[in-house]
Formats: structure tokens, sequence, C-alpha cells
């Protein structure tokens, strides 16, 4: 038979354990989202015009007005 004292410990070892098996799987999470972030983030932005049949623009995001230079 076993002490309130060890059934306290082995509860607390239990809390414990379910803490850090909370926090890895938390971590594991956070770093699938970085991945994916970056993985979004390392291509150049595009807008895809339907209305003008699916026609893929680049996202120029130097200078903004480059598109419109080149034309005036």
């Amino acid at each position: 038979m076993r002490t309130s004292s060890e059934q306290v410990v082995e509860r607390a070892l239990a809390e414990v354990a379910k803490t850090q098996a909370i926090r890895e799987r938390h971590l594991a999470q956070r770093q699938e989202m970085q991945r994916k972030a970056e993985a979004i983030t390392s291509r150049p932005p595009v807008y895809i015009l339907k209305k003008y049949g699916g026609q893929q623009l680049p996202l120029t995001l130097e200078g903004g007005h480059a598109a419109r230079d080149k034309t005036h």
C-alpha cells in the first residue's frame, strides 16, 4: 500500500509529463506553422485576374509606381 505522499508524488510526476507533452506538441505546431509561412513568403506574390482570362500579373512592391512610370 502506498502512502499519501507517494500518491502525491505520482500525481505530480504525471502532471509534469502531461505538461511536457503539451509543450512539445505546441512547439511542433509552431514549427509547422513557421515552415508553412516561410514557404508562402519565399514565393513572389502573384495576382490572377480572372476577368481577363486568368492572366497572372506579378505584384511588384519596390517603388510602387514602376508599371505606371513605364506607360507614361
